[in-house]
Parts: structure tokens; C-alpha cells; sequence
């Protein structure tokens, strides 16, 4: 309940912060991302606490959007592998 996760879409190949958006992630783990232009995208999972202020950074998963499809993703944030967490 105190922490909460975000899905970041990156556009690959462009400026540094063209195309980013991000979108929380549900209660059931999911999230959808929608109006993305066709292209190159790395989406990455971050995690944030509330209460100690502290960022997780997940995986990267690289995606190839075509026009009028669906891609599916799946993202892992291993709070193990991070014990103190990334300071912002």
C-alpha cells in the first residue's frame, strides 16, 4: 500500500525525452499505453515508496509498436537484488 509502480514508454533512436509517457500499473499488475506513434520503444517498470521516498528500477523490455496492434510486455522489479533501493 505505500509504494506504487509506473510503466515507462521510451521512444528508441530519438531525442532524449521525445516520446516518453508513463502510466501507473494497476492492482492486478497491468497497464496500458495508449496513443504511441508506430515505432521503437524501451518500456522499463520503476517502483516508488511513499514513505521512504526510494526509487526500484525493473527491467527494460525493447518493443516494436506496428499500426493498429497490441503488444504485450512483461516487466519484473526484483525488490531482492536492490535492498537500499536508488535515492532520487
Amino acid at each position: 500500500q505505500d509504494a506504487y509502480l509506473v510503466a515507462i514508454a521510451r521512444r528508441t533512436g530519438g531525442e532524449l525525452n521525445a516520446g516518453v509517457r508513463g502510466y501507473t500499473v494497476d492492482s492486478r499488475g497491468r497497464f496500458r499505453i495508449e496513443g504511441l506513434a508506430v515505432g521503437e520503444y524501451d518500456v522499463t517498470l520503476q517502483g516508488f515508496s511513499r514513505s521512504t521516498n526510494r526509487q526500484f528500477r525493473g527491467n527494460t523490455q525493447h518493443v516494436s509498436l506496428s499500426d493498429g496492434g497490441d503488444t504485450m510486455v512483461t516487466l519484473t522489479l526484483d525488490l531482492s537484488a536492490q535492498p537500499g533501493g536508488i535515492k532520487p
